[in-house]
């Protein structure tokens, strides 16, 4: 993995550029918010067709503006047509290769090409020629937050913000770079002022709303380790196509491996026997193509995975087909706070502490376990710590609850998310 290594030097080389220029946004005016047209109308209504067709006709009038092609590009990469914004992006490039807004457009492309190592370096282009646009401050932010980087995210963001807190975009992930309790204020805010929310947004929103409120006003309902070891080796089922033996308030379970979830997915059946009250409606995706209208968020008053008890922790419910074969599913991101090693050929899942951060004892460090995934939204945002013992690790990038590897397969570099559940590469 020398070759991640190399790609992980080139984003420590470029970060350290970027925060240097950085620093000095602080002298930024903040960007007027300009008058929304036809095309920018429809983007916001989701009409990407028709805003891209606008947008054209913009650029066929002022082939010029880079605004135009900036938003053009946006709304390719929101139709998921990842060749267009490149050959637009390019196209103005040719033109303008000194343009700070068009260098920010080809980083968004080259993100969402899979290569943040290049996305980068074109970033720190686009700071080096003017620090104050405040999309280059949001892909600086996105970036961050891949390679783990909470805090310089959250700065980033904020910074984005300060600039454009009027970009749609730019306002969702500083809303979500905030500590939980900052978090609910603006999102009731945005359901209270934004009267262009759809409804399947409004009640996506609203189930966010109402857990965070669920976990704020109920702080004992903090999910947290109150087994003495935080050391474990938990075998999986392998005739139950890798499956873990969970307790859910001491009701037997068998949660499948999925390194592509998120947190403890668990069937209505499972939450029945198990006496679960649900607290939330929410909006399950990834198991099927649409939104599971019956799911929830339940409480556990206790979770028992081999040695290890958890308390008061949160699953997601839900009445699914597709789960008939297991009793729900069990994200990697649940044991996001400690050292998790896969051992294939002792069919095993083993659970050491995680080297504790500078300036913590080990006591505290393992006093502080909890299940938890996405640390974007801690109240004190740290960025990512590589222990002395970890120097030898492959470097990874990590969005969510997913593990992002870079690979070069003939020499064609590339990330893959780690899917345990799968049997093909």
């Amino acid at each position: 993995m020398g070759m991640a290594w190399k790609w992980a030097g080139m984003w420590v080389v470029c970060a350290a550029q970027m925060l240097a220029v950085s620093a000095g946004a602080a002298s930024c005016a903040a960007v007027k918010e300009p008058p929304a047209g036809a095309a920018e109308t429809a983007y916001l209504a989701a009409d990407y067709e028709k805003a891209a067709g606008l947008y054209r006709d913009a650029l066929a009038a002022a082939p010029g503006d880079e605004q135009a092609r900036a938003a053009l590009v946006r709304v390719l990469l929101r139709e998921q047509k990842v060749a267009d914004a490149a050959q637009a992006v390019a196209e103005g490039l040719a033109k303008d290769p000194g343009s700070a807004v068009l260098l920010t457009a080809r980083a968004e492309v080259e993100l969402r090409e899979g290569e943040p190592w290049v996305a980068a370096l074109t970033a720190a282009a686009a700071f080096r020629i003017d620090p104050c646009e405040a999309r280059t401050h949001l892909v600086v932010g996105r970036l961050s937050r891949l390679n783990s980087q909470y805090k310089t995210a959250r700065d980033e963001f904020a910074v984005a913000h300060a600039l454009a807190p009027w970009d749609t975009e730019i306002h969702a992930d500083w809303i979500r770079s905030l500590p939980e309790r900052e978090q609910v204020v603006e999102l009731e805010r945005g359901l209270a002022e934004d009267k262009t929310i759809n409804v399947e947004d409004r009640s996506r929103v609203q189930a966010s709303v109402d857990a965070i409120r669920r976990r704020l006003d109920d702080p004992q309902k903090a999910c947290r380790l109150i087994s003495t070891t935080s050391i474990a080796n938990i075998l999986w089922d392998p005739l139950v196509y890798h499956a873990l033996d969970v307790k859910l308030n001491h009701f037997v379970s068998k949660l499948q491996i999925d390194t592509g979830a998120s947190g403890i997915l668990i069937s209505r059946s499972v939450a029945d026997h198990a006496k679960l009250k649900p607290f939330a409606k929410t909006s399950i995706y990834g198991v099927g193509d649409e939104a599971n209208p019956d799911s929830y968020s339940a409480y556990v008053d206790s979770i028992q995975i081999g040695g290890l008890e958890f308390r008061d922790c949160t699953v997601e419910v839900i009445n699914d087909k597709s789960l008939q074969r297991w009793d729900g599913l069990i994200g990697m991101d649940v044991f996001s706070k400690f050292l998790i090693t896969l051992d294939y050929h002792k069919k095993r899942v083993k659970l050491d502490p995680l080297p504790p951060l500078p300036g913590e004892d080990s006591a505290s460090s393992v006093a502080a376990m909890e299940m938890g995934n996405d640390l974007s939204g801690a109240d004190i945002a740290t960025n990512r710590y590589m222990a002395p013992e970890m120097k030898d690790y492959s470097p990874i990038y990590r969005e969510g609850h997913d593990l992002l590897v870079p690979v070069a397969l003939n020499h064609t570099k590339g990330n893959y998310i780690v899917d345990f559940t799968r049997k093909y590469f």
